[in-house]
């Protein structure tokens, strides 16, 4: 059966044209094999009609009629022709098919005038035989040279050598049988030798363009057809590798621009987004899940982002740019953004670091600065003055002197105290601080700080009070940092409570940790200040912390040494109520 709608066009023409081709010369044959069997016919029938006028003018017609009627029929019936024998008047003497005397006058019928007049006739059909084939012969019938009547004989026309026609009819329906098989099978071969490896061809770049590359394409035959599917396999061996690489090359684009921690977004010209990885969809908070191919400013609302892209494209030289963006946090972006190679330019791509906490360190080394050299300032200043009083004369104050230099020592020993607290936290942040990790008993280390804050606190009539636990615990920690995080806690505590206040001290396991609490009943900490709390230099009330001799460093030392120790320390403050600061480090 043939597979193809080409193969079953190539049969219906192929199949078509012989068929016409073989009809019309079997036509032709056919026609001319009749014209001459008519020919044949009339001739033969034109010899009967002689014969059957010999045979009548030797008896003539005024013979015996039974007798003439019976030699006539029986001539006829020999034969198998049909004879009609009339007189000069067109009365019908003889008939071998139908009664003569019911036959009506013949001289009426053509072909008996045409033999009065030419000496013979032609007929092909006779109205008293209706439907009938025949063929008629009509000569005349003389007697001493006068016309006495008139003999017609006639012939079936399947009697008279035509069913041979016919028979050429049947055969050439069995040709046309055979030709039509034959072209079946010729397209069935062009199906197999020319199609099938154009449908294969056809499924095959289908498969391409679905990216499938495994289709087979037949490439045995060494013609041109052959030489498009070796070539069509080379091409997409060819692809497929190419597709591979290209695949290979993209996956690991993706793995790059996947890990980077700068945000990488490439816009068109026409602003719409042709890459964004992952980095970027953070530091902008794009929440849409396909970001490629929306406009910019529609994926981003960020009016900065899209100025910057609006200078890079006007712009040959690479652009830079820095803006903020209203994220939760708010983040501070650094932008650089170079146009894609191509003329007219295609797009720009623009690499975005987030520099907040590289501003906010910024910031607070300026901070700190300032802060250190107001802080180192103060007692400078005062040195620096008692030294000049001293120097212009008061030495030899004898009454005053020992105030200056007491005064003199005092600030020395803040400075020293100040740059040991700054050196300290140094080597805590920098990890150069060696801590020796050990079980540390919770109780001993309190106790020990206690015994040194005591007489401060019976002289100022604060109450020092703690509340162990009932099992002994420790904590897994370095023991001087423990012994420092407590020491500056409850000191922080007993500078801020006024007389009569209480400092509480407690301990307890919290899951994997060990909570231990500093309450005081001081004047406490506005919630606005307790994010910055830990910050250094930072004081709520700046007169009152140096008043009270304080460097501006005890909680960032508390916060570094814990987180050090794998700790952490968080704080709860109402403004005239108290603090509550809780640390908490790991348990031993």
């Amino acid at each position: 059966m043939l597979q193809s709608r080409i193969g079953w066009a190539l049969f219906f023409w192929l199949g078509l044209i012989i068929f016409l081709f073989t009809t019309g010369a079997i036509a032709l044959f056919f026609l001319d094999g009749m014209e001459r069997a008519r020919l044949r016919q009339l001739d033969s029938l034109q010899t009967s009609a002689r014969f059957f006028r010999r045979e009548l003018e030797a008896v003539g017609l005024s013979f015996d009629p039974q007798a003439l009627n019976a030699l006539v029929h029986s001539q006829a019936k020999e034969s198998e022709l049909y004879v009609t024998v009339a007189d000069l008047d067109g009365k019908v003497l003889i008939d071998t098919r139908q009664e003569a005397a019911r036959m009506a006058n013949v001289l009426r019928l053509p072909e008996f005038r045409a033999a009065a007049e030419t000496g013979i006739g032609e007929a092909a059909s006779d109205p008293q035989l209706p439907g009938r084939p025949f063929y008629f012969i009509v000569l005349p019938i003389e007697d001493q040279g006068k016309l006495v009547g008139y003999v017609r004989v006639g012939q079936d026309v399947e009697a008279g050598g035509l069913n041979a026609s016919y028979r050429l009819a049947i055969g050439s329906m069995a040709l046309g049988i055979v030709i039509l098989t034959g072209a079946y099978f010729i397209a069935r071969r062009f199906e197999e030798r020319i199609v099938a490896p154009v449908q294969q061809l056809t499924r095959a770049c289908a498969g391409v363009a679905n990216g499938d590359y495994t289709g087979h394409v037949w490439a045995a035959a060494e013609d041109e057809l052959g030489e498009t599917a070796r070539q069509f396999s080379q091409m997409q061996a060819a692809i497929d590798l190419r597709v591979d690489q290209l695949t290979g090359e993209s996956n690991r684009l993706k793995t790059v621009l996947g890990s980077m921690v700068e945000g990488v977004i490439a816009v068109d010209a026409q602003q719409r987004v042709l890459l964004a990885n992952g980095a970027v969809r953070k530091l902008l908070a794009i929440r849409a899940d396909d970001a490629v191919g929306r406009p910019l400013l529609e994926l981003t609302r960020n009016r900065s982002l899209d100025e910057s892209f609006r200078a890079a494209i006007a712009s040959d030289e690479p652009y830079r740019n820095e803006f903020e963006v209203s994220t939760t946090p708010r983040r501070t972006l650094s932008l650089q953004a170079n146009r894609l190679p191509g003329d007219p330019c295609p797009g720009v791509v623009m690499v975005l670091h987030d520099v907040t906490e590289l501003r906010r360190l910024e910031n607070m080394r300026r901070e700190f600065v300032s802060s250190v050299s107001h802080e180192l300032k103060t007692p400078l200043a005062a040195v620096r003055a008692y030294t000049e009083t001293l120097q212009l004369g008061a030495i030899e104050d004898i009454e005053n002197r020992g105030y200056f230099l007491s005064q003199i020592m005092d600030s020395a020993d803040r400075l020293h105290e100040l740059i040991q607290d700054m050196l300290h936290l140094a080597r805590i942040e920098s990890r150069e601080e060696a801590f020796d990790i050990t079980e540390v008993p919770i109780a001993d280390v309190i106790e020990n700080v206690l015994q040194v804050q005591r007489d401060v606190a019976t002289a100022r009539q604060i109450a020092l009070r703690i509340h162990p636990p009932e099992e002994e615990i420790s904590v897994l920690g370095d023991e001087e940092g423990v012994r420092t995080i407590l020491g500056n806690l409850i000191d922080n505590a007993m500078k801020y409570t006024p007389e009569g206040g209480a400092v509480d001290v407690a301990w307890g396991l919290e899951g994997s940790h060990v909570a231990i609490t500093v309450k005081d009943t001081g004047i406490g900490i506005p919630q606005a200040a307790l994010e910055r709390i830990f910050e250094r230099f930072f004081r709520v009330d700046k007169a009152r912390s140096r008043e009270m001799g304080g460097t501006g460093l005890g909680l960032s030392i508390v916060k570094h040494t814990a987180q050090a120790m794998n700790g952490g320390v968080t704080v709860e403050s109402q403004v005239g109520e108290g603090s509550k600061f809780t640390v908490r480090l790991p348990r031993g």
